[in-house]
């Protein structure tokens, strides 16, 4: 009977509310999210130290601040971004499986948005699919890119220096010094131009790479959660063929997800992970994982800060550049307390900012309750376990308190989220100092 109704809305909702799916297929992702949790957490404990637990931190905030960012959408309803694809660009997509479930945990409990029976595929969407994917899109598009400006600078390389031997003979016959001189400037000058050119197209190729990691990360993220509805009237409906759950199929959910996402959302979770990324590079450039990207001047990464102390005590003779070495005494020395100031007060910026939320008109499709669903969805009836399903009770329903006004309860549910998910992982980062103060004893 569903397929004789369409909705009057055409965006879904990236959060699935309690008794959109059925108890079952949320238990079904609980079970696939348990083991994964356990990996990144160890992950975590094993490999993070207390400052980059603090920026984790940071990034969960910052999750959490951009899904309270609704925007308008085709259909006159509303979307969000999510902020997974940065945080797994900067810190590792299994930081970002922690940070963006964190997230979503308190989002759940404290201000009812999304739910605890759909936890676990609100986690396996916006935490693991969606960090993992702009991950490898990352990771792929810059190693085609590292592998064509390569061959390129190969067969520069190979050109110039035939250039410059013909000079150098040239110059055998007559005027050698000067025509040699005159060679080697030409050279530099080139190789110069070559280097800045490299260096332009590299970075450009980077912001094009990190973009599309976010864009296509939120979009396939979308997908499984139009997949996840779609499928519910299929499996549970009644003897009269109404749905149970969810009540549209593939054919509605995929098209009313995707849309709206490739218009509008995914283009906003791109263009913020590249802003993000780009500001975090360049205020605190020693958190940023490892091998991520091309760096600006002046930018020291976790390999280069490592490396040189790595090749100290193994007492190889490899030699450190001048650069590194500028680079490292000047992170060691500025601390991460003062790279950490710009990050805490670029949150607390866009926590002001975060009532611009409000001022997209409509609400997402799948965000309805029982009382409007009818009218919301243009059905001539509720289904049996919306309606009378799985209730919780929060604190803070829709980012808002009683008795004020919108806008100053959305500010101070911003507020509270910063407040929360700091506290969430300063513990973490106190079990992660205990977990390496027990493997030096053991040592």
């Amino acid at each position: 009977m569903y397929e004789l109704y369409e909705p009057q809305a055409a965006t879904l909702a990236m959060h699935i509310p309690d008794n959109f799916i059925s108890p079952s297929t949320g238990a079904v992702f609980w079970a696939v999210m348990i083991p994964i949790w356990v990996l990144c957490f160890r992950s975590m404990i094993r490999n993070a130290g207390p400052e980059r637990m603090a920026y984790l931190g940071a990034g969960a905030a910052f999750s959490f601040l951009i899904m309270m960012f609704n925007v308008p959408t085709p259909g006159g309803t509303t979307a969000h971004g999510v902020g997974g694809a940065l945080i797994a660009l900067l810190l590792g997509p299994q930081y970002a499986t922690v940070a963006v479930s964190v997230a979503l945990l308190l989002q759940a409990l404290l201000f009812g948005d999304g739910g605890l029976i759909t936890l676990g595929a609100n986690c396996f969407n916006m935490a693991v699919v969606l960090p993992f994917t702009a991950y490898g899109i990352y990771m792929g598009i810059r190693g085609i890119a590292r592998f064509v400006g390569g061959v390129g600078r190969a067969g520069g390389s190979v050109a110039t220096s035939g250039d410059v031997r013909g000079r150098g003979s040239a110059g055998a016959a007559g005027g050698r010094d000067d025509v040699a001189g005159t060679g080697s400037a030409m050279g530099r000058v080139g190789s110069r131009g070559r280097a800045a050119g490299s260096y332009a197209s590299g970075r450009i190729a980077d912001r094009v790479a990190v973009f599309l990691g976010g864009y296509i990360g939120l979009t396939l993220a979308a997908l499984c959660v139009a997949v996840e509805l779609g499928v519910q009237p299929m499996l549970f409906h009644d003897a009269a063929g109404r749905a149970l759950y969810f009540p549209f199929p593939l054919a509605v959910t995929i098209p009313a997800m995707l849309i709206p996402h490739l218009a509008v959302a995914g283009v906003v979770e791109g263009l913020a992970t590249v802003v993000v990324v780009d500001f975090v590079r360049r205020s605190a450039p020693e958190i940023v994982t490892s091998g991520i990207g091309v760096r600006g001047r002046g930018e020291v990464s976790v390999g280069e800060i490592a490396g040189p102390i790595a090749n100290v005590s193994r007492g190889t003779s490899r030699p450190v550049s001048r650069e590194t070495q500028t680079g490292v005494v000047q992170s060691v020395s500025r601390g991460t307390s003062g790279t950490r100031r710009p990050l805490w007060v670029a949150l607390a910026i866009v926590a002001l900012l975060s009532p611009l939320g409000l001022l997209a008109t409509g609400d997402a499709w799948g965000e309805w309750g029982a009382e409007d669903f009818m009218a919301a969805t243009g059905l001539d009836y509720v289904p049996q376990f919306i309606a009378h399903g799985f209730t919780w009770n929060t604190l803070l329903p829709d980012y808002s308190l009683a008795g004020l006004p919108d806008v100053v309860g959305y500010v101070l549910s911003a507020v509270i989220g910063i407040a929360l998910t700091t506290i969430v992982f300063r513990l973490l980062a106190l079990a992660v100092r205990g977990a390496g103060s027990g493997k030096v004893r053991r040592g």
